[in-house]
């Protein structure tokens, strides 16, 4: 058991038992998801209200509570989710929808392909944190409007990590401890990245058919 507590290594929100029920991975698996500049730029050429780290936690929220959208009910629930009330140009559209089957393949895969999309290292530390708590915040928002599993029916690991999730989303870097700070980010990360594949898994079980066929998880938005 790992236990961890930010404020001593330079975060600024602090609870216990981080870890509990979760190793850490080692290595970053590599990514085919929309490169994050990219679609920041396109979302600021659009007025978006959010960031792509944000949108990006939004939809794997959505999918992890057991919805499936057409690649136009994506759009739209983008745009609303944004606020961008004018036409997506066929530029983010392309993102969009790049995002949406990268993001829903990697989950279904069930390995250590997803990576939630957030600035890579070479920007700032306190910048890639602030994206993280923002992915996490999109994660919970859109769980809770996909209407995942209510908490007593998911593990006790699945609901720890929801739960933290919603500490993280509050997290913030201090001056100093520079170096140790990045290498709890690291374990950080990994730690929300697992949090999402279990909630997923526990919320996408394929029923199988009398006839031995397999269906996809219950799809109630459209």
């Amino acid at each position: 058991m790992c236990c961890f507590f930010f404020s001593r290594l330079g975060w600024a929100i602090s609870y216990p038992d981080l870890f509990r029920g979760f190793s850490a991975v080692a290595e970053q698996a590599s990514s085919d998801i929309s490169n994050f500049d990219q679609l920041a730029e396109l979302f600021l050429q659009h007025a978006a209200l959010h960031s792509p780290a944000e949108l990006h936690g939004y939809l794997c929220g959505l999918l992890s509570a057991g919805n499936r959208l057409t690649l136009d009910s994506w759009f739209q629930s983008a745009a609303s989710q944004l606020g961008i009330e004018e036409e997506l140009s066929a530029a983010l559209r392309a993102g969009l929808s790049t995002l949406y089957q990268v993001t829903l393949a990697q989950l279904e895969e069930g390995g250590f392909d997803l990576q939630p999309l957030i600035p890579d290292e070479e920007v700032e530390l306190a910048q890639r944190a602030e994206e993280l708590g923002l992915w996490c915040h999109g994660f919970l928002c859109g769980y809770a409007l996909g209407k995942g599993k209510p908490a007593e029916q998911l593990s006790e690991d699945a609901r720890d990590g929801i739960r933290d999730l919603s500490q993280i989303a509050q997290i913030a870097v201090d001056e100093g401890a520079e170096e140790e700070s990045e290498a709890d980010f690291i374990e950080i990360f990994e730690y929300v990245r697992m949090v999402a594949l279990l909630v997923f898994s526990e919320c996408n079980q394929r029923v199988v058919t009398e006839g031995g066929a397999q269906l996809p998880p219950d799809t109630p938005l459209h």
